[in-house]
């Protein structure tokens, strides 16, 4: 009998664990949900009729606040700021209730780019930094409540339904608890919904003319390469996944903040280009109460090239060597991805760096951009380098 016992307890544990009992209440997703995102870039709209006074006050106090932000007024001088609430509401509210009683809203912080006939849920930039780089959605809960709480998770195996459903509630729960609002019961539970797509209605970039910066220099050819670990650092396999047999790359990075966030770069056109970008990517995928990112890895050439010198892969070198032999004012830039750029035939210097940029740029958003960086609503910042000018 105790062994029988045994046997139904070790089954029973055994179910727990693959999902068949839960001891957290059941989530069902309410509905399926597309959201929109405008991108980090807000503005300041006053409420009609409100004062230059007040909204002076507001345009301070909002200039620099994420989205959806309220700015509240009233008597005796009493204010109230609420920033990066998940809904225009919430903002409102939590604003109002800093204020006290008599106060209203003066003025919001809205997308800068919102469309007020869409109806979709606006994924702010801290969700989307963070959902973007996990796409795409096929298996993807999200869950939202509080003023500005949220959380996500990706089903996965056979039973991930549920845990999927109750870990991005956790999560949201945890943010929401996290929260400093003036009165807890005006922000609603966090509930689940199947995330099923973001559609990214920013602009489109304008493409030229390419920003760039002008830092003349030779380049070294490079085909031998090593991976260099930070002190302190556990050893990854990550960088050396490329396979020997594919061409030489360089500059890649892996940033990782020890928990569950990282990422890495397989080549980039210069060391801190490519610490930025896996930097940018890595601290995006960072979960609620995780430390920020550091870089952990990076490939580097395995003799160091010439002080002032910049090492690049021979597939770019030999570009370079076919761009000299061209004819005309002309220049030479390298991307922060890796890829290249140039010009020739052109009427003086000024206008052949801008071609090069431009150039650049493209090529970088072919073989890059569009791919990753967009596609994550990430950007580094960082922009092509004119390294050869002629003319």
């Amino acid at each position: 009998m105790p062994y029988l016992l045994g046997i139904i307890a070790a089954c029973l544990i055994g179910l727990y664990f693959l999902g068949h009992f839960d001891p957290a209440p059941d989530q069902t997703p309410d509905g399926e949900s597309i959201y929109i995102y405008y991108g980090p870039e807000g503005e300041t709209v006053p409420i009609p009729g409100a004062v230059p006074a007040d909204r002076a006050a507001a345009e301070d106090a909002l200039a620099r606040a994420d989205y959806f932000a309220a700015y509240a007024a009233g008597p005796r001088g009493r204010t109230g700021v609420f920033t990066g609430a998940w809904t225009r509401d919430q903002a409102r509210k939590q604003a109002l209730a800093l204020c006290g009683d008599g106060c209203r809203v003066v003025a919001e912080r809205l997308p800068l780019h919102r469309d007020s006939a869409r109806s979709e849920p606006v994924a702010t930039t801290a969700m989307a930094r963070n959902l973007a780089i996990r796409g795409p959605f096929r298996d993807d809960f999200i869950a939202v409540g509080g003023a500005g709480a949220w959380g996500h998770q990706k089903e996965a195996g056979r039973h991930g339904t549920k845990r999927a459903m109750h870990r991005a509630v956790e999560q949201c729960e945890a943010r929401r608890a996290a929260e400093a609002v003036a009165d807890p019961t005006l922000t609603p539970p966090c509930t689940v919904h199947r995330l099923t797509e973001i559609i990214d209605a920013r602009p489109k970039p304008v493409l030229y003319p390419a920003a760039f910066t002008l830092d003349l220099m030779p380049l070294t050819p490079v085909s031998d390469t090593q991976i260099t670990s930070a002190p302190g650092a556990a050893r990854q396999g990550a960088l050396g996944r490329i396979g020997k047999y594919q061409p030489p790359r360089l500059f890649g990075a892996r940033a990782a903040n020890g928990a569950t966030a990282f990422d890495v770069v397989r080549q980039a056109g210069w060391p801190e280009a490519g610490e930025a970008i896996a930097l940018t990517k890595c601290n995006a995928a960072r979960r609620p109460g995780e430390g920020p990112c550091v870089v952990t890895q990076t490939r580097l050439p395995a003799t160091p090239v010439p002080p002032g010198h910049l090492a690049v892969t021979p597939a770019l070198y030999e570009s370079f060597v076919a761009w000299k032999r061209t004819e005309g004012a002309g220049a030479f830039a390298v991307s922060p991805y890796g890829v290249w750029g140039f010009s020739y035939g052109m009427e003086d210097a000024e206008a052949a760096i801008q071609k090069a940029a431009d150039w650049c740029w493209y090529y970088t958003r072919r073989e890059w951009t569009y791919r990753e960086v967009d596609r994550a609503f990430l950007d580094a910042g960082v922009v092509c380098r004119v390294v050869a000018v002629r003319g």
